[in-house]
Parts: C-alpha cells; structure tokens; sequence
C-alpha cells in the first residue's frame, strides 16, 4: 500500500470517529463520567435538559452527607442522609416544602417512621425497638404524645 493510500484510510478513519462522536452528543445528549476510574467530588448537581438543578448530593462539614432531590419546577421534594452521628434519615416534603414524612433509624436499633402536619410539627409516630416492642403515637400540635398503643 502505497504512502497516499495509507494516509487516505487514516483521513477516513479519523473522519468517521470524529462523525461518530458528534453523532452520538447529538442523539444521546452530553454526560460526563469517568471509565474505568474514579470521579471525587465534594458536591454534585444533576440538572436536567434545560439546565434546571433536579438533584444534588453533597457532604456537609460536620461529617454528613444528603441526597436531595427536586421536583420539575425546582421544589425540594425528598432528601436521604446521613447524619453526622451515622443516623439515615429519609424526608418525603409536601409541594409546599413542608416535612410530611421521616424516617430514621436511630443508634439503639430502633426505627421510626414520623408524620407530620401542615405546620411541620410532627403528629403521629410508628416505633419499633430493637426487642421487636412496636407502638403507635399521636402527638399534638406542640408534639407532645397524647395517646399510644399500645
């Protein structure tokens, strides 16, 4: 194969990947990630297709971390982390922004699932300890417990 033909095939080569390439932005969209390494980072944002933060997960300077994620117009609807003390913790937030609904499990072993009202102040509670020991708890606007069961 003669210098000019060895070079017409490295031009076509190189003219394909490069077509390739943009034809793959174009039909899949941009993304960035790290093949066969590692990405670090303090803080990450996911955007959408217009550019809209939807998602960010970070880490706070007292040792935790959080996920959080947004609705399409940009409301906080719903966070897990993980607090400085190793406590996880998932927040499901009304329209609004108000906590409706957590769950944590605590150091001891038990976990507890805590509803909440308009006025972010919690409501009722779902326990359970360690020993299996199960109790239902209604609270008042002031979250103080007036009633469980049982």
């Amino acid at each position: 194969m003669k210098l000019r033909e060895k070079l017409g095939w490295v031009a076509v080569c190189a003219a394909s990947s490069l077509i390739g390439a943009l034809g793959s932005q174009l039909l899949v969209g941009k993304s960035a990630y790290a093949q066969g390494g590692t990405l670090r980072t303090t803080r990450l944002e996911v955007v959408d297709a217009s550019g809209k933060l939807r998602g960010v997960f970070t880490t706070s300077r007292n040792g935790g971390s959080l996920v959080a994620l947004t609705d399409p117009n940009g409301k906080l609807r719903t966070t897990l982390s993980v607090n400085s003390d190793g406590v996880p913790v998932l927040t499901l937030l009304s329209k609004s922004g108000v906590n409706v609904l957590a769950m944590a499990v605590n150091d001891d072993g038990s976990a507890a699932i805590n509803f909440s009202d308009g006025n972010d102040k919690v409501r009722g509670s779902l326990v359970i300890e360690p020993d299996g020991d199960f109790r239902v708890q209604k609270q008042d606007a002031m979250e103080k417990i007036v009633s469980k069961w049982p």
